[in-house]
């Protein structure tokens, strides 16, 4: 069943031309005050074909395009319910009615139509510049513009991603793909590249890995489908950030307990990019959703592992279970005995307890500790009495920012040189 919208001006025989070309089960006329009359008076009786239903929309005002934008953003949609029509199924003839009510239907009816429909010809009063001359009329069809140029799918897809939204950006794509065929290639890899992202903002590092070394080989076929100079920017973005994901994946490998003893770290024995990332992770959280507390959680985890991954590299200490043997200060052996919650227990040490263990190892994070260390408690109890730890709380920005500072002075790190995401900056352009 289709629907088609028409935009009615002082002539009738355009109308009646594309009416009887496309017989559409249900019609909307849209018209002016003065143009409504002549649709029930010269329209309606010359069709060869009788619509099951018809609505006469009424612009309050046919100069005004704003108004008639917006008059038909409300009825349309009303239309399609009332008479249950499919997407694909609308049809937009904007060859009646003013200027301004032309250019309406096509913005209004640009999110819901795949084709627009038009009626020309060759000949034309007026010395060819008027209406076209009556039996030498033609029918046009043109692609909607902002589907063949993907224009607002690109937008969307760019405030989506860079907002790290990229489960909806996996959707918007898809969508894309069903409405810009000639370039599903393109929006098949934006689609995947998202999934990309989504796996790896999820620490999903695997997965990640997986995607995006995939779509690594792709990318010169694709450079040539998509010639802009924005999207090969892009592209060298994920071909940049594949290499460092690469040394973040191999660092948490080698931290896990089942590939051994650390001394296999010989690149880089502290696994910075491993912990810069995970600091990234909770920039992404604060600085792009607003979610402090979740970015505070992943600030405290990046802390505490920079002490897990230092004691086991420089002691081979694990603080999940201390194995005192290790330790050759006798002071600093029994104030590990009185770490032990009972007698047999294994000793096993929370953030804190493992920076002043390294302080009695005289390590110079232990030292960095004691100087932070009034701070980061302060903070550290904020976070305790917050609701995704032990308390009713929520953390403020100001709490964020004083322990980011923090992570990034124990980790040796700024915020320049933390693993980023590509940014896509595509703008108005299509592709």
């Amino acid at each position: 069943m289709k629907m088609m919208v028409v935009s009615v001006g002082g002539s009738p025989e355009p109308i009646i031309y594309s009416l009887n070309k496309q017989k559409p089960d249900y019609i909307v006329y849209f018209a002016s005050k003065d143009s409504r009359k002549i649709i029930s008076s010269q329209i309606e009786q010359n069709l060869t074909f009788t619509p099951h239903d018809i609505e006469k929309l009424v612009t309050p005002d046919e100069q005004d395009l704003l108004i008639c934008v917006q008059y038909l953003l409300k009825e349309i949609p009303r239309c399609v319910e009332l008479w249950s029509i499919a997407e694909d199924n609308i049809i937009c003839d904007y060859t009646g009615g003013t200027k301004t009510m032309s250019a309406a239907v096509v913005m209004a009816l640009s999110s819901f139509v795949h084709q627009f429909s038009y009626v020309g010809g060759v000949n034309r009063d007026k010395g060819g510049l008027g209406v076209v001359i009556g039996g030498r009329e033609q029918m046009l069809y043109v692609q909607n513009p902002w589907d063949a140029l993907a224009i607002n799918f690109m937008r969307e897809i760019e405030l989506l991603f860079n907002r790290c939204r990229f489960q909806s950006v996996m959707d918007v794509a898809e969508q894309a793909k069903l409405k810009s065929e000639k370039n599903a290639p393109f929006f098949s890899f934006m689609r995947d590249v998202a999934e990309g992202y989504f796996c790896w903002d999820n620490v999903q590092y695997d997965k990640a890995y997986k995607l995006l070394k995939q779509l690594n080989g792709k990318l010169p076929s694709l450079l040539q489908f998509a010639a802009s100079k924005e999207f090969h920017n892009f592209a060298t973005q994920v071909e940049s950030s594949f290499v460092r994901l690469s040394r973040i994946k191999e660092q948490r490998d080698l931290l896990k307990p089942s590939r051994g003893k650390n001394n296999a770290l010989t690149a880089d024995p502290f696994c910075h990019d491993f912990l810069a990332d995970i600091v990234a992770n909770a920039v992404r959280r604060a600085e792009v959703e607003y979610k402090y507390d979740d970015a505070v959680a992943r600030l405290y985890s990046a802390i505490e592992k920079m002490a897990k991954i230092t004691l086991q590299v420089d002691w081979a200490i694990d603080n999940s279970a201390v194995d005192i043997a290790l330790v050759e200060d006798p002071e600093v052996k029994h104030w590990l005995e009185l770490q032990r919650y009972k007698e047999g227990a294994p000793i096993m040490l929370p953030l804190t307890r493992s920076y002043e263990l390294l302080y009695r190892l005289k390590h110079p994070l232990g030292t960095k500790f004691e100087q932070y260390r009034p701070e980061l408690e302060k903070i550290l109890s904020i976070r305790n009495s917050t609701i995704l730890a032990h308390g009713y709380d929520s953390v403020s920005e100001k709490t964020y920012v004083s322990m980011l500072n923090i992570a990034l002075q124990f980790l040796n790190l700024t915020k320049e040189n933390l693993p980023l995401f590509p940014c896509i900056k595509w703008g108005y352009q299509g592709i």
